[in-house]
Order: structure tokens, then sequence, then C-alpha cells
């Protein structure tokens, strides 16, 4: 019982912020089956609802940039202010450039699409200082 405990201790929260529907669910699905623990909404505005909610902090937050409503960039700023301690990396179509250019606070990391679920696992999983970055997860096949 203690190392199911322990178990459900080190797992690391994840807040996915997509509003493509499968992609969301892809996300939702590698980070799960990876030890983390992934709450998945579809806009900005549902990120800071729940940032507020009084749930458990996420410590890492995923998002795409073109999202409805609150974009990407507006969501690392109010995340940045509110929440300084929270990780945040861009997943986006964009030239990195352009992402850092507009981005301000800066995330913590930017990943470009297209991008292996291998080479997504090596960012996420090694930001997180967990086991799968830079190892473990397979860098050919689906692709996020």
């Amino acid at each position: 019982m203690k190392k199911m405990e322990e178990g459900k201790r080190s797992r690391r929260r994840v807040l996915v912020v997509e509003d493509e529907p499968s992609l969301r669910n892809l996300l939702d699905k590698f980070l799960s089956e990876h030890a983390c623990c992934v709450v998945a909404v579809t806009d900005g505005r549902s990120a800071l609802k729940y940032l507020n909610s009084g749930r458990a902090a996420p410590d890492l937050i995923l998002t795409d940039v073109s999202l409805p409503g609150m974009d990407g960039y507006d969501l690392v700023r109010e995340v940045k202010r509110r929440h300084p301690e929270i990780m945040v990396v861009i997943l986006s179509g964009l030239v990195e450039e352009t992402v850092r250019r507009n981005a301000d606070p800066q995330p913590d990391a930017i990943l470009k699409k297209p991008i292996t679920l291998g080479e997504l696992g090596d960012v996420v999983f090694g930001m997180l200082g967990m086991e799968g970055g830079d190892s473990g997860v397979k860098r050919s096949g689906e692709g996020v």
C-alpha cells in the first residue's frame, strides 16, 4: 500500500491546452501512459479556470499558441504572472523565432510541430525530472 501511495505522489501533473480534439487526446494518452497525471482543456480561459479552482497545480503546462478566445501567448503571460513556479511549454507550428518574438514573458521551452512523441517526451520528461527524458521513448512512429 505504501508503494502505491509513493507512486501516486511521484506522478507529475501536466495541464494540456489544445483545441484540436485528436491532438489533445493523443497528448493526454501519451503523457498518461508515461506516469503523468493529465488534465486536458480546450482553451486558455479553461486553463486559467482550472488553475484558480483550488485543485493541485500542474508541474507543467503544455499549450498550443493558436487557441480560441485567449491565445497561448496570453496564457503564458497570465501563468507566469500568477504562478511563476509552473513550467510552460509552447507546442506550435509557428517558427520558433516568431514565438519568441511574440511571447512575453518567455515560455520555459518551445517545441515546433511536427514533432515525434519521442522528442516531445525527451523535453517534457526531462523538464519534469522523470525517467524517459533523453531515453525510453521511441523516437520514430507517431508524431504531433
